[in-house]
């Protein structure tokens, strides 16, 4: 599935800005946002979860339909919240990302290019959650399997410490620990 119309960078351009970006070795700024925001950061979370509930069960064509739902609750945050340009601009290119990653997913035509796709959509979503943090009442957690992808690892988040790989999905439904928290408990 491939979205029509408007792609989400053309609905709100900003080409003329400077980005803030981070790289993998820097630690991402955490921004101080509005708790209206934070709202609506929470369902953008809620639609990656539902993906990796969907991977981690190896339900590719559900991971594909909540893609879509993810791309939704992205267009629905209000960055207008984000006064500070700065933190506005992080929005921008985080969000913008996560878009296309949510795109490829819901395109994918197999549960191996859905696992690949998502292995990114979770690289983009830990620094936008490093960045913009959590409600605080549940925390999220990095999850690391040292297995993924031919022993070179991946990362993901999930809502509990409760390990639920969906890269390997039932085959090794449990491989991964826990190497950080973001929200209530990490003081972020």
């Amino acid at each position: 599935m491939v979205f029509s119309g408007s792609s989400f960078s053309q609905m709100h351009d900003h080409t003329q800005m400077q980005s803030t970006s981070t790289t993998e070795t820097s630690k991402p700024v955490v921004f101080v946002t509005p708790l209206a925001f934070k709202i609506q950061l929470d369902n953008v979370y809620k639609s990656y979860l539902s993906i990796h509930t969907a991977l981690s069960g190896d339900d590719y064509k559900n991971a594909q339909t909540n893609a879509l739902s993810l791309a939704k609750s992205l267009k629905e945050v209000d960055m207008k919240l984000l006064t500070d340009m700065k933190t506005h601009m992080a929005w921008m290119a985080s969000s913008e990302k996560l878009a296309k990653d949510a795109e490829r997913i819901s395109a994918a035509t197999d549960i191996e290019t859905a696992r690949n796709e998502f292995k990114q959509a979770s690289d983009d979503l830990i620094v936008l959650a490093q960045q913009f943090g959590s409600l605080g009442e549940t925390p999220l957690y990095v999850i690391h399997c040292p297995m993924a992808f031919n022993k070179k690892g991946a990362d993901w988040i999930q809502n509990d410490k409760t390990v639920k790989n969906p890269y390997f999905g039932k085959s090794m439904f449990s491989c991964g620990k826990v190497t950080e928290t973001i929200g209530a408990k990490s003081g972020k």
